[in-house]
């Protein structure tokens, strides 16, 4: 009688063993086009938000300037420093602020976006918005030269 016995186990993969290379790159690919699709989207979405920090930034230097108005009963002699505004909208100098056109009775104020918001947000470089309330936006045109834009102050 023979007490030893052999036993002779063939070794199979397990189907869940792991993925084959065919599959991670099946998977990379896919991964990719949803980031080639999704980014741009949020690129846009960054450049809109940061364009309605400078619409605020706008509204509340109007503000200012109203004040201004009455104190002192002439825009002629506002500057940002005399009216406590910053140069440049709170959310990390997207956008720089301006007041032109001024004299004692009128005035535009304007938001100037930086190079890095220009990039981002091509179809609105410029935003107006002046004594009468009334707003307007340019974008950089092919040649280099402003044109009108439109959907800037949604």
């Amino acid at each position: 009688m023979n007490l030893t016995r052999k036993t002779h186990r063939t070794q199979q993969a397990s189907p869940l063993a792991g993925f084959t290379l065919l599959e991670l790159l099946i998977a990379i690919g896919i991964i990719a086009i949803l980031l080639a699709i999704a980014f741009p989207t949020y690129q846009q979405y960054i450049a809109k938000s940061y364009r309605s920090h400078a619409h605020s930034a706008l509204f509340d230097l109007n503000a200012r300037m109203e004040r201004f108005f009455i104190e002192e009963h002439s825009y002629e002699e506002a500057t940002l420093a005399r009216l406590g505004a910053p140069p440049f909208t709170p959310d990390g100098e997207h956008y720089a602020l301006m007041i032109d056109d001024l004299d004692a009775t009128t005035y535009t104020l304007t938001a100037k976006a930086s190079e890095i918001q220009s990039i981002r947000d091509k179809n609105c470089y410029l935003l107006t918005l002046n004594h009468l309330g009334q707003k307007a936006a340019w974008k950089m045109g092919d040649t280099g030269e402003l044109e009108p834009a439109l959907d800037c102050w949604h």
